[in-house]
């Protein structure tokens, strides 16, 4: 006998469009009035909520006690350190020269030489803050003369104080030096030359202010041949300028000496001479 299947129990799905659009606007309103609420509290925070972290002066005030303490090479700045400024921009003769953070209170300049006058300004910054210049005026003493640098031509001017052997003897001469330091900067041995004899060269040793060196050549005849001499100079230097961005000799004494040892049948010669040198610009 045929029977018809009992119905199938419902199952789960869905709810109908018609249910479901009641509840879409029941949540939207409800997650409207919490976004509102939250950007009423977000916007009507207490006082107590608001950060000060980064908050900038109105003005600053100018730094005080600011003073050079001035060297042949180097000047010292001081000045007064103010809590409120993030750093401070300093200048020299109106350009800017360096920047430093607020809780420095001293800086070195040494790129100066000597017998150098500067202006010197500060001021101090905090965000786009500046406060008004400090400035201060100073001149750089002379170096000592050992310090300085022996380059370049010089005028020298020889006067004879003693000589023998001779038969026939010149006396006082004038010439041209030029030197040449083996170093890059700063005093140091030196290559000097003649401008006008190219047979005396050498290396003069440095020793403080003081040069000194020897070279053999020919100096004078005998008997129709030339003979050789050794020749000694010394000198110290004896004033010094700051010239082409270098403390650098300007004048320099001393003395040469000359001796020729016998040769077959020529006797022993020798002269010496005081010398003044004299910067040839």
């Amino acid at each position: 006998m045929f029977e018809r299947p009992p119905p199938e129990a419902p199952q789960p799905g869905r709810p109908s469009s018609r249910k479901r659009f009641p509840l879409l606007i029941i949540l939207a309103v409800a997650v409207i009035a919490g976004l509102g609420i939250a950007a009423f509290i977000v916007f009507t925070g207490g006082d107590d909520e608001v950060s000060t972290q980064d908050e900038v002066p109105v003005s600053l005030e100018v730094p005080r006690t600011f003073a050079a303490d001035a060297q042949p090479f180097e000047v010292e700045l001081t000045w007064t350190a103010d809590p409120a400024a993030e750093g401070y921009t300093l200048f020299r003769d109106g350009e800017r020269l360096d920047t430093v953070p607020g809780d420095r209170a001293s800086f070195v300049d040494d790129t100066v030489l000597p017998l150098q006058g500067f202006s010197y300004e500060i001021e101090a910054f905090a965000g786009a803050v500046t406060s008004e210049r400090a400035a201060v005026e100073v001149q750089t003493p002379a170096a000592p003369l050992g310090e300085a640098r022996v380059e370049g031509p010089f005028r020298v001017i020889a006067h004879d104080t003693r000589s023998f052997g001779f038969v026939a003897f010149k006396g006082d001469f004038r010439t041209g030096w030029r030197f040449r330091p083996t170093c890059a900067e700063g005093p140091c041995d030196v290559e000097w030359s003649d401008v006008n004899v190219r047979a005396f060269a050498s290396v003069l040793g440095r020793r403080g202010a003081s040069y000194e060196g020897s070279d053999e050549a020919p100096f004078g005849n005998c008997g129709g041949r030339t003979t050789d001499a050794t020749w000694t100079i010394r000198f110290r230097v004896t004033r010094a300028a700051t010239l082409e961005g270098a403390w650098r000799a300007t004048a320099f004494r001393g003395t040469i000496v000359q001796r020729s040892a016998p040769q077959l049948t020529c006797v022993a010669t020798g002269a010496d001479y005081t010398i003044k040198g004299t910067f040839a610009r």
